[in-house]
């Protein structure tokens, strides 16, 4: 089973949205307003594990891509956008590799890069690291770890919430604003207080490890843009330029703040450039010559108050 959420505009353009890791749909949430506004509809699903989707093994991201491929099916979509937060991303790309034909446009915050590739390991804190890399190397070990701290989690709600609070990046100012506070906390329900939590995690700390595809091999065609804060210490900002430069139609937007505070402050201005580069890239044509080499723009969007 795959619980999912829409947001939005139910008549709008269909985008469907990934969460991060440790995370879930109700981070879509918060676009919900522009969304209405953009004319755009939102499909939020949790992944395996999360909230009450079943957790399902897959061996790489793209086999997980068909689920998603599966339900737009359900839904009578044809064509669509995807967008990802952190690690949310990689599954929004490994959906577009697999369905170039219908995917028409991507959007990936905080993206972090294939954790086979030790470059990329290894420009992780210490912490998130040894998480990953012991969900990869020691898969019985961590779900007997995570299996007790997911049940210490349901015994004691509030205590490792609020140590996941003070260790996330999001500043002050967002931190304790009411409506991300109640977003934090459904994400906090939907991953650590559900009975498949454990393994949902597990499973897609492996995943990190296996896209499915190379990035060297992704399809031309496909307009990617690639939002990163400038002082992110989730994701440092030396991955990105990894994962950016060998995507032929992509284009990193650096934006102030630290790791998803873009998102969170100004949504609109997301979907907006989003809705834009959709149109603009039904325009082009494999016909048209196209030498765009990945730019990382300097772009300030308005000061986050």
């Amino acid at each position: 089973m795959m619980e999912f959420a829409e947001y939005g505009d139910p008549e709008g353009d269909p985008l469907f949205f990934f969460h991060g890791f440790i995370g879930s749909h109700h981070q879509a949430m918060l676009a919900d307003k522009a969304a209405r506004t953009q004319g755009i509809r939102i499909i939020a699903a949790n992944r395996p594990g999360i909230g009450r989707s079943s957790p399902s093994k897959f061996r790489t991201m793209t086999e997980y891509a068909a689920d998603i491929l599966e339900l737009a099916d359900a839904l009578h979509i044809d064509t669509f956008g995807v967008i990802g937060a952190s690690g949310g991303g990689c599954f929004a790309l490994a959906t577009a590799y697999v369905a170039p034909d219908r995917v028409r446009i991507v959007g990936v915050f905080g993206a972090i890069g294939p954790m086979n590739i030790l470059y990329n390991v290894q420009q992780l804190r210490w912490f998130r690291r040894l998480f990953l890399q012991g969900c990869h190397g020691y898969p019985v070990t961590a779900q007997f770890l995570l299996s007790g701290f997911i049940a210490y989690c349901r015994n004691y709600p509030q205590t490792f919430y609020r140590m996941l609070l003070r260790s996330s990046d999001l500043g002050e100012h967002l931190l304790w604003r009411s409506d991300i506070q109640r977003i934090l906390w459904s994400d906090y329900q939907s991953v650590f207080l559900q009975p498949g939590g454990s393994r949902g995690l597990l499973l897609e700390a492996c995943l990190y490890f296996h896209w499915g595809f190379n990035l060297h091999d992704f399809p031309g065609d496909i307009r990617v843009l690639f939002w990163h804060g400038r002082d992110d210490s989730v994701v440092p900002l030396s991955c990105l330029r990894r994962i950016v430069r060998p995507i032929p139609r992509s284009q990193a937007i650096l934006c102030p703040g630290g790791h998803l505070s873009f998102l969170m402050s100004d949504p609109s201005m997301v979907l907006k450039t989003i809705k834009q580069e959709w149109h603009a890239a039904s325009e082009w044509s494999e016909s048209e010559e196209f030498t765009h080499e990945p730019v990382f723009d300097a772009v300030r969007y308005p000061a986050i108050s």
